[in-house]
């Protein structure tokens, strides 16, 4: 269960007391409140802050407050509603009984005579509503209440309020309304115009799910579904249930009629017709319109489905005397949703869709920082975490099970479902930058070396291109001809171009499109992601290597994509831009007003000056903000710089580069006088047996405290090296779990850092550099510790923002009080810290996300957009 967002409970305390977390969704969080002003308990929604930004605050209160006079038996009423800190909410009554999708779980089926009255009830609420002009577009077994065995449909304030004020911005972020397997017809084929009788087919669909135990059309994923609900015939109730009267079979097949105009006009009309009244002839109705020539719009939508089962499933059989044709196949979005507390990670990490298309895997980060999240796409909630922390590279099989991954230099198999993973073997100590699984049952491996193999079996690592001679290969991507793999030259500097490497004689061509990693082949088009993010496609002859047109951008703001041999679509959209801002309580001044890709934001130590990372299509360097002057100005020019900090005069700036593969520590004078000397090369001082991470001078300039990538010869460690004497690597905090992320305090004397020894992330201080047991700091999960100016105060990240624990003076230091320094949401950063404190502790420096979180969007039969956009660009 996640927590209480500090900022919710402090906006809201003087009218709510919050309670605990009731649930959460793929829209928002439901917490059990007390309403102190009329004693009561009550539910407050709080939209997730995504959909809150995509929506805008003013738009959604103005149109939440329709639902005001939602005023219905069967009605779950709006009470209050508003922005606290930031967060969108609204304020329902408490209701203490379950949702029908709990009782249906519980029993299976239902009762003939409680489902008809169940049914009755929010089809007497919906026709309420209709007639007030509001459509509810979400109707399923969880949004409604049962009290006392009645019914009570709930969240008609999401429904109206997104489908009124942010329609369009929900389209365009991904976003959508709706559960596939309740969806109408025209709801799943993205029509503009969708009114009551869309109401009306989720309710039978939820009537025939309470009679049978099953909605009508289920599938191994969210496209199976669509296809089957667009191009299928219900099973009749009574073949399944021979309880089921006659005239409830008839009501509930028409109101599950593809066409609108073939169901129901209202919601009563179809209440009555479950109850045996009304027009007595709706049964013949339904069987005189199941039985005759279907329509040229069903046939279209028949066809439709057609194509999206085979771009959806991959294999398939079905039997048709004239198939469609792929331009008949709708495109379906569908948002994919990071597990709660967590957000997507991109910059490196790939999304991978299984070749059956009904699988994606993506990293996610949080407090305890990375995860690797396998996800079903027949349901938002069905994910499979396969490791404790982030598989950097990893492919599925041909057949979808089984995935090939890495940590470090080594390379593991494991089941797509969970499992114990089995070691294939390793590199030996050059970085893997990206992993393909053949069909021939060969593994690529991709690196700064070229591009390998290794058997999925397991095996030796054998070298397909010279390692002396060949240019980096990252991110293979096998060609549908199986003899062609395209790769990335370049991580990010802007000089990157993808090559073509034959697989039969290592031969590499280069191709004249600037790109970072391919994609895949749609058609005679190869798609790939450009320098500046965006989802590009070109002609390119597989045969002859040769590009034959233009590009053409496709999507912008790209930090991840992957495309099944089918053309279904995933794509990690956004980006973390954000401002510099000083924040203090409840003040924000923001201190540059562009918007940019900032990380790892260091102050100098007077405060005078400030070194953050940029990011950008040329990749990242390090800039430094004078605050007096005003001038912000670029220190280095590489391309792959990050993780900056001070001298101890404030004459210098420490920071890591990674060099053909090879992590350096570089310092560099902040005027750019002199020479730029080298601290730490990873080859050198590590063996070949790990990457520097992370690095920072100590006070007194003789000690250089480095934190290790997870390798095999070294994990995620905290080492010091005496800069002044043999410089052998000194161990001060390993072990089998993670640390990470040293800071020292000002005199040097007192290391704090981040482990996940006890099973999540926390916060521990311990002398330096000599020997002494560990003090835990934080007591609730922490990360990102950062001492003040008089050593006496050790900041970090907490469940609700940042934390100032004070510490004792004397030998021995020990934690005497901890507060709330400022509350903050998001998530925290998982390699270094993504805040600073000003010298004197008054305000701290933080960046104010601009752009929202990125979010994870699957395009169904994207290959018909893409053809689409072809034409249109010719």
């Amino acid at each position: 269960m996640s927590q209480i967002p500090e900022r919710l409970m402090a906006a809201l305390v003087d009218r709510y007391r919050i309670e605990r977390e009731l649930g959460a969704g793929g829209m928002a969080t439901v917490y059990l409140a007390h309403d102190l002003r009329h004693e009561r308990e009550v539910a407050i929604k709080v939209l997730h802050p995504d959909l809150g930004a995509a929506l805008g605050a003013e738009r959604f209160l103005a149109e939440i407050k329709v639902t005001a006079k939602l005023q219905h038996p069967h009605i779950l009423g709006l009470i209050d509603s508003g922005v606290a800190d930031g967060l969108l909410y609204y304020v329902m009554p408490f209701v203490a009984g379950e949702t029908l999708r709990a009782r249906m779980q519980r029993e299976g089926q239902l009762p003939v005579a409680d489902a008809v009255r169940l049914a009755s009830e929010v089809a007497g609420a919906l026709d309420f509503a209709h007639r007030q002009g509001i459509v509810h577009r979400d109707i399923k077994p969880e949004n409604v209440l049962l009290q006392d065995g009645r019914a009570l449909v709930a969240d008609f304030g999401i429904a109206l309020a997104v489908q009124s004020a942010g329609g369009q911005r929900m389209t365009q972020t991904g976003l959508s309304l709706g559960t596939p397997q309740y969806m109408s017809p025209e709801q799943a084929t993205g029509e503009r115009i969708v009114d009551a009788r869309a109401d009306v087919y989720a309710l039978a669909v939820v009537t025939y799910e309470m009679l049978v135990g099953e909605p009508p059309f289920t599938g191994p994923s969210v496209q199976a579904v669509v296809a089957r609900l667009l191009s299928e015939q219900p099973r009749a109730l009574a073949t399944q249930r021979k309880a089921v009267p006659p005239h409830v079979e008839a009501a509930v097949m028409q109101g599950l009629e593809k066409l609108a105009a073939d169901r129901f006009a209202t919601a009563a009309e179809f209440a009555e017709a479950l109850q045996g009244k009304g027009d007595t002839s709706s049964g013949g109705r339904y069987i005189t319109a199941s039985a005759a020539a279907p329509s040229t719009r069903r046939r279209w939508m028949e066809r439709a489905a057609w194509i999206t089962m085979v771009g959806a499933v991959g294999v398939f059989a079905w039997t048709r005397a004239q198939p469609p044709t792929p331009s008949e196949a709708p495109v379906l979005r569908l948002p994919i949703d990071a597990p709660a507390g967590e957000r997507f990670m991109t910059g490196g990490f790939p999304i991978v869709i299984s070749p059956q298309g009904d699988r994606v895997a993506y990293v996610t980060q949080g407090t305890a920082g990375y995860a690797t999240i396998v996800q079903r796409l027949d349901s938002l909630d069905a994910r499979v975490r396969l490791a404790p922390r982030a598989l950097r590279w990893y492919a599925f099989s041909p057949d979808g099970r089984e995935l090939v991954y890495n940590e470090g230099y080594d390379i593991y198999r494991t089941a797509a479902t969970g499992g114990t993973p089995s070691l294939l073997g390793g590199t030996g100590g050059w970085d893997i930058m990206g992993l393909a699984w053949m069909a021939d049952g060969t593994v690529l491996i991709g690196s700064y070396n070229g591009l390998s193999t290794i058997p999925a079996r397991g095996g030796a690592v054998t070298p397909l291109t010279d390692s002396t001679a060949s240019q980096p290969a990252f991110h293979p991507v096998v060609l549908p001809d199986g003899k062609t793999v395209i790769v990335g030259t370049a991580n990010a500097a802007p000089k990157g171009n993808l090559v073509a490497i034959t697989l039969a004689t290592g031969a590499v061509t280069e191709l004249p499109l600037p790109g970072r990693v391919a994609i895949g082949m749609v058609d005679d088009h190869l798609v790939y992601l450009g320098l500046g993010g965006d989802i590009t496609a070109a002609r390119f002859d597989a045969a002859s290597l040769k590009v034959l047109g233009d590009p053409v951008t496709l999507v912008g703001s790209v930090g991840a994509a992957g495309l099944s041999p089918q053309g279904t679509l995933a794509y990690i959209a956004g980006n973390a831009s954000s401002q510099l801002v000083l924040a203090s309580g409840t003040s924000r001044i923001t201190i540059r007003p562009d918007s940019a890709i900032h990380t790892d934001p260091r102050f100098s130590p007077d405060g005078r000056r400030l070194a953050v990372v940029v990011g950008g299509k040329d990749g990242t360097d390090i800039w430094v903000l004078d605050r007096a002057a005003g001038t912000f100005s670029r220190l280095t020019t590489i391309g792959v710089a990050s993780a900056p900090e001070w001298s101890a005069d404030g004459r210098r700036v420490i920071y890591k580069a990674l060099i053909g593969g090879d992590g350096r520590i570089f310092s560099v004078a902040v005027d750019g006088s002199g020479s730029t000397d080298t601290l730490f090369n990873s080859s050198r001082d590590l063996k070949g047996n790990g990457e520097v991470n992370e690095a920072l001078l100590s006070p007194d300039g003789r000690w250089l405290v480095i934190r290790t990538a997870p390798s095999a010869g070294y994990p995620r460690d905290i080492y010091a090296m005496d800069l002044s004497g043999d410089r052998t690597l000194r161990p001060i905090a390993v072990g089998p779990s993670s640390e990470i992320m040293p800071r020292l305090s000002r005199d040097g004397k007192w290391l704090a850092y981040q482990s996940d020894v006890s099973g999540r992330a926390e916060i521990y201080l311990r002398p330096f550099p000599g020997d002494g047991p560990r003090v835990q700091v934080s007591d609730a999960g922490g990360s990102e510790p950062l001492f003040d100016a008089s050593g006496r105060t050790l900041y970090y990240r907490g469940p609700g923002g940042i934390v100032a624990a004070s510490l004792t003076a004397g030998p021995d230091v020990r934690v005497s009080a901890r507060r709330l320094a400022l509350s903050l949401q998001g998530v925290a950063d998982p390699t270094h810290p993504s805040y600073d404190v000003t010298p004197d502790g008054t305000q701290f420096l933080i960046l104010q996300p601009t752009s929202g979180e990125a979010r994870g969007v699957l395009v169904s039969n994207w290959a018909r957009e893409l053809r689409r956009r072809l034409m249109e660009a010719r």
